[in-house]
């Protein structure tokens, strides 16, 4: 309760840079921790509906200031096999910042380490 006293005595500028910070900090832990995560989840449950293939992600990192992916083992299986039928060590997408505005993915540049 205090600090609902303190917050009301703050300025206009302390409370902007009270809600500032707060959403860096936000920003910074949904960006680097959680974004990874759902994109790992969701990209290979669908990408294994679409393609009707064991589609497997080793790991995804993102860096949300410069809007770099990184994709690492990535793996797609035969569909009656098993074995691999298409696979890269990591994938680096660099992303531009209109992608925010789009709300979609604009490609700058990828960068790719296939598998032999």
């Amino acid at each position: 309760m205090e600090f609902i006293k303190e917050y009301r005595s703050f300025t206009k500028i302390q409370k902007l840079a009270l809600w500032a910070s707060l959403f860096f900090v936000f920003y910074t832990i949904f960006g680097f921790l959680i974004v990874p995560q759902i994109l790992k989840k969701v990209a290979g449950k669908q990408l294994t509906q679409i393609l009707q293939r064991d589609v497997s992600i080793g790991q995804i990192k993102f860096n949300p200031y410069s809007l770099l992916l990184t994709i690492n083992e990535f793996n797609i299986k035969e569909k009656t096999s098993g074995k691999t039928f298409f696979a890269f060590d990591q994938v680096i997408v660099n992303l531009q910042v209109s992608s925010i505005f789009r709300l979609g993915p604009v490609v700058r540049e990828m960068k790719n380490h296939l598998n032999p």
